[in-house]
């Protein structure tokens, strides 16, 4: 245009006319190169600028205060980068878990961290039926390794934030336990110790040695009692395994141990929900025991953990392909797994023969009230 109203001006010389428009053409070529960039920008968005758009990714995740906007703020900006009118990501399944703007079809781009696909990353294309170019892919694909990581990062938070809970919520399940059991059966074994000593000094001092006698058999009881309790006590601790692990991760550790003597196979469902305290610590305390007493009696060539949820109760299965045993042997272990697993309202199933034996505790996932192990 500037060289068209230049060259009516100049028409009596041709060739100054075109000397004219060259240069006027030359001159122009910086503001044409930043007018055109400012038009890709508008309409495409920093597809011509990848670092600057990942800087944009890394400054959305800086300067934000509200973890649960953390994700869906990226999206809005990844979106904003390519000038598309919205974003999704998807889980691996499928599952819609964040958007902004309109669900659309568009580019699909996979996220991994740790070569560990965490879900897609889905953007809208600008217009119906406007495919992205290779510029744009590529710049989408630089944005998703920064998408994946602030998604694996609240991955983690979430379930840092989760066990966090779960120890705490332990940790004062078996506080209120231990109250309730000085508060109900030790402490009044001891304060009626303190009773009866109060009374053998009476007696002694009265010069009663018959009644000395008496109270003191009684005492000598009661002192047992009061062991027996504080034993007790004792074995229903919440295991300390269960304090730095999940379930899962307890009982397969606990697993590894045992298979030192005898190999473990080892079967959990693992879309187990989360335990309440009082039933993990039944579920734990019993396939404990039930592979200790393999490992030890059974002379097995292998043993298998089998611990499912799927059937709306709590399975923890333990078998081996031992000798078996008879009624004869069924001793203490055994009563105290009938006793953990009656305890919270489940129910235990010993078979043993010649090919070997089987523990089957069937635990309902809401222990019923008033419970204890």
């Amino acid at each position: 245009l500037v060289a068209a109203l230049v060259g009516t001006r100049i028409t009596s010389n041709p060739g100054a006319g075109v000397l004219t428009a060259a240069v006027i053409a030359v001159g122009l070529t910086p503001l044409r190169d930043r007018l055109q960039r400012g038009v890709d920008r508008l309409v495409y968005g920093e597809r011509r600028d990848p670092m600057k758009a990942v800087l944009q990714v890394g400054e959305t995740v800086a300067s934000s205060h509200e973890a649960d906007e953390l994700v869906p703020t990226v999206l809005e900006t990844v979106a904003t980068a390519v000038r598309s009118p919205g974003a999704s990501l998807e889980t691996v399944d499928g599952h819609v878990i964040a958007s902004v703007g309109t669900q659309a079809p568009g580019a699909r781009i996979s996220l991994l961290v740790g070569g560990v696909g965490l879900g897609t990353l889905v953007v809208a294309e600008r217009t119906p039926g406007e495919k992205f170019t290779e510029i744009d892919l590529r710049l989408l694909n630089a944005l998703a390794q920064q998408v994946a990581i602030v998604l694996r990062a609240q991955e983690l938070s979430e379930a840092l934030e989760a066990e966090r809970d779960r120890v705490v919520a332990a940790t004062t399940f078996e506080r209120n336990r231990l109250r309730r059991d000085l508060h109900d059966g030790l402490g009044p074994s001891l304060s009626g110790l303190g009773l009866g000593l109060s009374a053998v000094e009476a007696a002694v001092d009265r010069g009663d040695d018959e009644t000395v006698r008496l109270i003191v058999g009684r005492l000598r009881t009661e002192a047992a009692l009061a062991v027996s309790e504080v034993r007790r006590i004792l074995d229903d601790l919440r295991p300390t395994a269960l304090d730095a692990q999940d379930f899962p991760t307890a009982i397969r550790h606990y697993a590894d141990q045992v298979s030192t003597t005898i190999p473990v196979m080892v079967l959990v469902d693992g879309a187990m929900v989360q335990l309440n305290p009082d039933l993990e610590v039944a579920a734990y305390r019993i396939a404990q025991e039930a592979l200790t007493n393999a490992a030890r009696h059974s002379a097995a060539a292998q043993i298998t953990l089998n611990v499912d949820s799927s059937s709306g109760c709590l399975l923890v299965e333990v078998a081996d392909d031992g000798h078996g045993f008879g009624d004869e042997r069924r001793g203490v272990g055994l009563e105290s797994m009938r006793q953990r697993a009656e305890g919270i309202g489940g129910t235990l199933q010993v078979t043993s023969g010649p090919t070997g034996t089987t523990v089957l505790a069937s635990l309902p996932l809401e222990p019923m009230a008033g419970s204890t192990q």
